[in-house]
């Protein structure tokens, strides 16, 4: 979950994020790395914040520390997790602002990270409108334990796995690229973890996203497994499935794309039936045919072939009839948060994807961030200048200054300083709008 600051707080997690443009650039003390001196200005001006948006600032810090200054990255972690424990009160965001932190924390100290990891509370929300925070925040702390400790990570990692089955939500994303590791050396070890991981299944509450982790889970990993636990596995997989469906309080557009196109579903149970089927089919011709019998929908897309690059972009609604922009504005955020990732393993489908962001200024965003990312043909400086003149004047149009400047640090200095400049500046304006307008609520 990325939480999201006021238009105030806004400007200074921009403002930490152009430390990342180019940060020799950056006039610092000679004995202190580049822009660590910005970096403690900015940490003074939080300290007068509200204890949430303070929360909020520490965690961007400490993640632009990791580019500037990475020795101060475990501290300014741990003041964030405490404070939180300290100064907010128990729920959602309390919950986010510590996984984020302890996550922050794994990419330099997973050992501190993983110790720690159990102090945070089981979720207190209905499952079937939220997730597991803890959960989510597994993904990076298990990769950074097996990269420093390997194998001998896996007694630890498997604990984890199971206190967070135990109480609440299992880990499925963060599980399966460690049974990928341990497969080629142990492969009885990875059906352990596999069967484990099916078996929490059924004690799991509910949670609204662990139907489509299951199913991607089943799919990372059905390489490594015996055909009859793999069918046992997707059999658990359709029974949930099944459920979710009868208990659903949610609207969901889902829209997914690969080398066949892309596709829309208007419910998880179809979208997550479809991306099951090949493996079925391989399994038997007959148990797909009264599968689709049941799902009739899904019949006549075609399906994506398995070792493909699928996308997918989705938006949840708990409104009664949920308004189609808004349902749009998320796809769209949903698409830009995965760009990133997207853009370093699959540069052409991370192209496809930005062609679906409908919001324009959004869209232009993407396109400065794949070239960054050195993407192919992601868009001519000067058009971007034209989108930039065109974005109307909002956090959105701070959102492109901050990812041209980074797309240019390795272009000129002026170049970049240029964008520095227009950023800081237009931030600068943001920032005293919202002063104006909420007076005293810094």
């Amino acid at each position: 979950m990325k939480l999201k600051p006021n238009l105030g707080t806004a400007f200074l997690i921009f403002s930490v994020s152009l430390l990342a443009i180019d940060d020799k650039k950056i006039p610092n003390d000679a004995d202190r790395p580049p822009g660590a001196a910005i970096i403690d200005k900015i940490r003074d001006t939080v300290t007068h914040f509200s204890d949430e948006e303070q929360e909020l600032a520490l965690l961007e810090i400490a993640e632009a520390l990791n580019a500037v200054d990475p020795s101060q990255v475990e501290r300014v972690s741990l003041e964030s997790f405490y404070l939180a424990r300290k100064n907010l009160q128990p729920g959602p965001f309390q919950a986010s602002v510590e996984k984020n932190a302890l996550t922050s924390l794994a990419l330099v100290n997973p050992a501190r990270a993983a110790a720690l990891y159990t102090l945070q509370d089981p979720p207190n929300e209905d499952p079937k409108v939220s997730e597991d925070r803890r959960s989510y925040g597994a993904r990076v702390l298990f990769a950074r334990l097996w990269a420093a400790q390997g194998p001998s990570a896996l007694v630890q990692i498997q604990s984890l796995a199971t206190w967070l089955g135990e109480t609440g939500q299992y880990p499925y994303p963060a599980v399966s690229p460690i049974i990928q590791k341990v497969f080629p050396a142990d492969p009885s070890k990875a059906q352990e973890l596999f069967q484990d991981a099916v078996s929490a299944l059924g004690k799991d509450p509910g949670f609204i996203g662990t139907n489509r982790q299951f199913v991607l889970f089943i799919l990372d990993t059905h390489n490594f497994v015996p055909q009859p636990v793999l069918r046992n596995a997707i059999e658990q997989a359709l029974v949930a499935i099944k459920k979710g469906s009868e208990r659903q309080k949610a609207s969901r557009r889902i829209q997914m794309t690969s080398k066949r196109g892309t596709y829309s579903f208007d419910s998880e149970a179809n979208y997550l039936i479809y991306r099951l089927l090949p493996l079925i089919r391989e399994i038997g011709a007959d148990w797909a045919g009264d599968v689709l019998e049941k799902y009739p929908s899904v019949r006549g897309i075609p399906e994506a072939p398995l070792n493909s690059t699928v996308t997918t972009a989705s938006a949840v609604s708990f409104d009664a009839t949920p308004a189609p922009g808004a349902m749009q504005s998320a796809l769209d955020e949903n698409r830009l948060t995965q760009l990133a990732a997207l853009a370093q393993s699959d540069p052409q489908a991370a192209l496809r994807a930005v062609g679906l962001i409908a919001d324009p200024g959004l869209r232009a965003v993407a396109l400065a961030m794949l070239q960054r990312d050195s993407a192919p043909a992601s868009g001519s400086e000067s058009d971007l200048q034209k989108k930039l003149d065109s974005v109307p004047n909002n956090v959105t149009k701070l959102r492109l200054l901050v990812a041209l400047g980074c797309r240019t640090r390795q272009g000129e200095d002026a170049q970049v300083r240029r964008y520095a400049s227009q950023a800081v500046d237009f931030g600068t304006e943001l920032f005293n709008q919202d002063l104006r307008s909420n007076p005293g609520k810094l």
